[in-house]
């Protein structure tokens, strides 16, 4: 099973579901996309179908055959387009904090000098302040989640920006014939509920979840619903060893 996170973030956001299923007996890993985390100086392209080729990549090169693919934001567009562009190499989506079409435009200059300056000089802690519900990450995972934003190379932002502005999925997810699991949260501002239900009904095989009380994170606003509805669909048709069912 492959995780994949979202703008400003790195594997760190998914490492605990990496550890529990590990104690499920399963392999799982969590990877850093290419400009981002401990892959900052990857080289591009940091487009969504770009990034997309990279976790095939990633994939092919260990050996993995299809594998169950999370992602959460601009993870769960990036995964979209794994299942859409190498959909042998995908056998179920859990896509959290998702949408099939670009977000409302994101203040951050498209212009590339304008660009460049804004990103080096954003405040971070307030970027990622923004993921969670309670306006901050929790205490434990503070340091490590501000650390990943900071991370983040320049060019990676600059051009995930303004890709992130211009891609759309929604004509093509009835190509997604693998099982599909949405779980949006409901005070997310940027990837509502209604953009999960939109996506569930477009594909043949999709189920939605709501948390009532998260917001871009539900994963870790609400990590018992979040467990109880993810774990389950990541384990069908699976049999679990270990200390499977601790919650991350």
């Amino acid at each position: 099973m492959l995780f994949i996170h979202g703008f400003g973030q790195s594997s760190v956001y998914w490492q605990e579901w990496v550890d529990l299923l590990g104690d499920c007996g399963i392999h799982a890993l969590a990877l850093d996309l290419p400009g981002f985390g401990q892959s900052a100086h990857a080289p591009g392209p940091y487009t969504m179908e770009g990034l997309a080729d990279s976790v095939a990549r990633f994939i092919r090169d260990r050996k993995l055959g299809a594998v169950a693919l999370a992602g959460s934001s601009m993870g769960s567009t990036v995964a979209q387009f794994v299942a859409l562009r190498h959909p042998h190499l995908v056998r179920r989506l859990l896509l959290t904090a998702t949408s099939a079409n670009a977000p409302p435009r994101f203040a951050a200059p498209l212009d590339p000098v304008a660009a460049r300056n804004y990103w080096a000089t954003r405040d971070i802690k307030a970027m990622v302040d923004g993921f969670f519900a309670s306006h901050s990450p929790p205490a434990a995972k503070a340091s490590a989640f501000y650390e990943a934003g900071r991370q983040m190379s320049l060019d990676a932002a600059i051009e995930a920006t303004e890709a992130n502005q211009n891609w759309t999925t929604l004509e093509r997810l009835r190509e997604i014939k693998v099982p599909v699991l949405i779980i949006q949260g409901r005070n997310d501002a940027s990837k509502s509920p209604q953009q999960g239900a939109l996506m569930a009904s477009r594909m043949p095989h999709a189920a939605l979840v709501v948390l009532e009380n998260s917001a871009h994170t539900p994963q870790w606003d609400e990590p018992q619903p979040f467990r109880q509805a993810a774990l389950p669909f990541l384990l069908a048709g699976r049999s679990s060893t270990g200390h499977c069912g601790t919650a991350p």
